[in-house]
C-alpha cells in the first residue's frame, strides 16, 4: 500500500486503537482537523481494559499510533509505566515522502472509494481524499496550509508537529538517519531503555539515495532544519 515492499492482505495484522478512542473518546475528528484532546481517568481505564483484552495482564502492549501525540500530555500522565519513543527524520526527506504517500493514497482512493471509507473508520486520516492535519499549539498560519499537494504543506505539518514533540514530556526520541547508520545500537539502545531482551544481531546499515525535492520554501526549510537540530541535540541514542 505504501510502496515498500511489504504485502499487506486479509490476514495482516491492523491498528484498532484510533477506532477505540473514536468510539468512547472525546470528538476529536473535525472536518478539516484533528484536535488535541485529555483522556481522564475513567476513558483511561477503559483504555488498559482494552490492551489487557488483546494480550492479558503479563504481555508487552506495543502500539504504532500517529494520532497518539493528541492526547500525549495525559497519555503519559495517567500511564507512568509506558515507554515512548518517537522518530525524526530529515524534514526535507521526510515532507517529500509524506508528500508521495499523499499523492499515492489519492490516486488509490479515487481508483477504489473504499480504501478512503476504510481509512476513516480506521483513523487514518494522514494521506488522501480524507487528510486532516493535527491542530496542534504550534500549527503555523501561512499562505502554504491548505494545499496539501506542494513540499510546503508538509514541511509545514513537520515544523509544526516535531516543535510540539520539544515541548513533550518523556519521549525518547530517535534519528532515523541514525537508526538507518547503525540499527544495532539504536535497537540496543532501546532494549536498555525498556529493560526488553532484545537481539539487534543480523541487523545492516541501510544507504539511502538523496532524491531530487521540487520546488519549496528555503524560510520554512530553514526553520525545519533548526528544529532538526535541536532534535538530535535531544535525542537519546547517538552514534
Amino acid at each position: 500500500a505504501h510502496g515498500d515492499g511489504i504485502k499487506v492482505g486479509k490476514d495482516s495484522v491492523e491498528a484498532l486503537e484510533e477506532y477505540f478512542f473514536q468510539t468512547f473518546g472525546p470528538k476529536y475528528v473535525e472536518q478539516d482537523k484533528l484536535l488535541t484532546h485529555t483522556l481522564d481517568g475513567s476513558l483511561n481505564d477503559l483504555y488498559r481494559r482494552y490492551q489487557r483484552s488483546l494480550t492479558g495482564d503479563d504481555r508487552i502492549y506495543l502500539a504504532k499510533n500517529n494520532n497518539a501525540i493528541l492526547r500525549y500530555p495525559s497519555l503519559v500522565a495517567n500511564n507512568p509505566d509506558f515507554a515512548v519513543f518517537i522518530l525524526f527524520r530529515d524534514p526535507l526527506d521526510h515532507a517529500y515522502s509524506l508528500l508521495k504517500q499523499h499523492q499515492r493514497f489519492l490516486q488509490k482512493q479515487d481508483e477504489d472509494p473504499f480504501v478512503l471509507t476504510f481509512m476513516n473508520w480506521l483513523g487514518h486520516y494522514e494521506f488522501g481524499h480524507g487528510q486532516r492535519p493535527f491542530d496542534l499549539p504550534t500549527l503555523p498560519k501561512a499562505p502554504f496550509a491548505g494545499d496539501a499537494t506542494s513540499l510546503n504543506y508538509w514541511l509545514e505539518r513537520w515544523i509544526s508537529y516535531y516543535s510540539y514533540v520539544l515541548t513533550l514530556d518523556r519521549p525518547q526520541l530517535i534519528s532515523f538517519e541514525t537508526f538507518t547508520k547503525d540499527p544495532q545500537a539504536v535497537l540496543a539502545s532501546i532494549a536498555e531503555a525498556t529493560g526488553l531482551a532484545v537481539d539487534p544481531s543480523g541487523l545492516e546499515p541501510y544507504q539511502k539515495t538523496a532524491p531530487d525535492f521540487p520546488e519549496h520554501d528555503a524560510h520554512l526549510a530553514q526553520r525545519a532544519m533548526e528544529i532538526y537540530s535541536a532534535l538530535n541535540e535531544a535525542s537519546f541514542c547517538k552514534v
